[in-house]
């Protein structure tokens, strides 16, 4: 995390930038993704929650998600 305070802002380091983008275009990219990459994409968005305004509503959807996916409904 980077913190200027000349603007008031918190930005993400390059690092864990990437390997945000690397896990979205994983989880974009298959019509079907495994368990595996949702539950991933989860851990990024929820480590970064303080960072992004209403994240944690993009975050239960995606956790809805992944029960649908689980119980088959």
């Amino acid at each position: 995390m980077e913190i200027h305070s000349s603007v008031s802002k918190i930005f993400l380091s390059q690092k864990k930038t990437d390997n945000l983008l690397a896990a979205i275009e994983l989880f974009t990219s298959q019509h079907s993704p495994p368990v595996q990459e949702l539950l991933r994409l989860l851990g990024y968005l929820s480590s970064m929650s303080h960072l992004v305004p209403a994240n944690r509503r993009s975050v239960r959807n995606l956790q809805l998600q992944l029960v649908s996916f689980w119980t088959g409904r």
